[in-house]
């Protein structure tokens, strides 16, 4: 079982490039060829390539944003996400060990207002009472009511929380550098389109690719190199809330480096409303 980046997508695109490239060049030479003005000769031809290698050079990131652009419309578009007041929901966590047992089982309460500035909070369902939260300045952890030092620990605990739930309109962030790469075959045997996302602004030295149904354009799965570590994760059912596409159930695997199955890890189930 094996998720296949690249594709024969980039390939075509790539193909198509050089032929235009090798045709403008042999243009440009034969013209040269007609010219006395040896110095008009180099110009063009140095000209030519400089314009040609940027244009195929953007051939991939304008194909990344359109696919996001039509995922994000597929989920329910930009305009409603970015109206969002508030968003509430139970977050169900099942863990397993590497023999795919069952070792622990978590419910988290999470509470994000977005009316203004991004703040919230999610916390533990469990006697110990631990939460974080996010004031709009600054992230901090609380456990039995006592409140902790904010601390970059609680801010990426809190950032990844809001993050990985808002896909794909984050992927049009400032800072995501993103790649198309074509065509793609995931360990289920579905075909998806992929995206390679690299951060150019941050402290996280992730690499994420997000794979996209080519019919429907939802986000179907991700695969996050967390150095030394792959993680694989699907999204396995999706619900409508507040009018946008969200994902209900995920499956999240650890991978290798070519991003081979190795085990399930975990199952999450995430419940909206404001109900606790």
């Amino acid at each position: 079982m094996k998720v296949i980046r690249g594709g024969f997508v980039r390939f075509v695109d790539l193909l198509i490039c050089f032929w235009t490239l090798t045709e403008r060049l042999l243009f440009v030479i034969k013209a040269g060829e007609k010219r006395s003005s040896s110095s008009y000769f180099q110009i063009s031809l140095v000209a030519s390539c400089l314009f040609l290698m940027v244009s195929c050079k953007s051939i991939e990131p304008d194909k990344a944003t359109d696919l996001i652009n039509q995922s994000i419309d597929a989920h329910g578009g930009m305009e409603k996400w970015e109206s969002l007041d508030t968003m509430i929901y139970k977050k169900e966590i099942t863990l397993y060990n590497e023999e795919e047992k069952e070792r622990k089982y978590i419910e988290q309460q999470h509470n994000y207002s977005l009316s203004s500035n991004l703040k919230g909070s999610y916390s533990y369902f469990d006697s110990i009472k631990r939460e974080v939260v996010f004031d709009g300045t600054a992230a901090y952890k609380t456990e039995g009511g006592i409140q902790k030092a904010p601390d970059d620990s609680a801010f990426n605990s809190f950032n990844s929380a809001y993050y990985v739930l808002n896909m794909p309109w984050k992927l049009l962030d400032e800072g995501a550098n993103t790649t198309y790469e074509g065509l793609d075959t995931l360990f289920s045997g579905q075909v998806v389109e992929t995206i390679n996302v690299e951060y150019t602004s941050g402290t996280s030295k992730d690499t994420w690719w997000y794979y996209f149904d080519p019919t429907s354009h939802r986000v179907v799965a991700c695969l996050v190199s967390h150095p030394p570590t792959y993680n694989l994760i699907t999204n396995d059912d999706f619900i409508s809330y507040q009018g946008l596409l969200w994902n209900h159930k995920r499956s999240s695997y650890r991978a290798d480096e070519n991003g081979e199955v190795i085990y399930l890890m975990g199952k999450y189930v995430y419940v909206y409303g404001d109900s606790k």
